[in-house]
């Protein structure tokens, strides 16, 4: 039997490279799935990735990873808070499909779904807000108190990839 010795910095640059290709693959059909979808999926899609976008943007001068922006970030917050109650019109019932997030669970347990929704409403009209007082500590508080609000739902109600 011939035995070969792989180098462990070989082994790290194969791993990582598998690694690599695994997390590459899996946002390629991310990004297929959204734009082969159509209707209210292809609307709820594009509406969740426009509330990434800003709760990433924010997530960034939050961190210290971009300099704050005040409008910025007021601009980001008013966007969070006025996309709250649009989000429940964007799960009518019988609309999941191969191509969907979404769980069967959304419409299953529409009620808990309903306080999820809620508690993302309180809290992004909570920064919202904050953005309007301008205290840093305020506003970063805010703001992962409503990630926590996204993180929670999303735990729930949202395939995982």
């Amino acid at each position: 039997m011939i035995r070969t010795a792989v180098s462990p910095l070989l082994f790290a640059a194969l791993l990582v490279l598998v690694l690599l290709a695994i997390i590459g693959a899996s946002m390629l059909a991310r990004q297929s799935a959204s734009t082969a979808a159509t209707g209210i999926v292809a609307e709820r899609m594009a509406y969740m990735e426009m509330l990434e976008d800003h709760s990433e943007l924010m997530g960034a001068m939050v961190t210290g990873t971009m300099a704050p922006d005040p409008q910025r970030l007021a601009a980001s917050a008013v966007q969070l808070a006025d996309a709250s109650p649009r989000l429940l019109e964007l799960f009518p019932r019988g609309s999941r499909d191969e191509l969907s997030s979404a769980l069967a669970v959304v419409w299953a347990n529409w009620p808990e779904f309903l306080r999820q929704q809620r508690r993302f409403e309180v809290a992004s009209e909570a920064l919202l807000a904050a953005t309007r007082d301008g205290e840093a500590t305020l506003i970063r508080d805010r703001y992962w108190e409503l990630m926590a609000t996204c993180r929670d739902c999303h735990r729930g109600f949202r395939r995982r990839y």
